[in-house]
């Protein structure tokens, strides 16, 4: 009969488990390696993405896997829900106040505030990440300033049998 030996304390015996002996066997603390959680942090943004949620907090000592969030994915890839037209005889306040409405809104309420500003002279188009935020804009601009307000929306796509449109505000002063 050949005999083995448990590699902890070198005693031969016929029965091993596991590659023990059973003194060893028995005394031995099996460690179960906790399965390693590794949390995505945006690196556009800097949110990290915790229990299905992107937020600012950060966990200490993880590991972190690189990633771009969703928000930040539609930022820099020229996504936009709705324009906001500007037109008439408005001033560079009035321009300066959406902005600043925006990246305020952006910072606090609605990550998907974001905006992006083109035109020249007295045609300036916002074109905006979020319809609520455009309608909330636009809704601050009327009461605020008087202008007048009109509202159209043109079929941009089709998902899953849904017509996704985009808005355009016309805001004249």
């Amino acid at each position: 009969m050949v005999s083995r030996f448990c590699f902890k304390c070198g005693k031969k015996t016929n029965k091993l488990i596991d590659g023990y002996c059973s003194t060893c066997y028995k005394q031995r603390k099996v460690k179960k390696k906790e399965k390693e959680k590794i949390y995505e942090l945006c690196k556009k943004c800097g949110y990290m993405k915790i229990n299905g949620k992107w937020t600012l907090q950060h966990k200490q000592n993880v590991k972190i896997k690189n990633v771009v969030c969703d928000v930040c994915s539609k930022k820099y890839g020229d996504y936009y829900e709705a324009i906001l037209q500007l037109r008439g005889d408005f001033q560079e306040r009035h321009v300066d106040f959406c902005k600043r409405f925006l990246n305020k809104l952006e910072r606090k309420e609605d990550r998907m505030a974001f905006f992006f500003l083109s035109g020249k002279n007295k045609e300036i188009d916002l074109k905006i990440g979020s319809k609520k935020a455009a309608k909330k804009l636009a809704k601050s601009l009327k009461n605020r300033y008087g202008c007048k307000i009109k509202k159209s929306y043109k079929l941009y796509s089709r998902k899953a049998g849904k017509n996704i449109v985009r808005d355009t505000i016309l805001c004249r002063f």
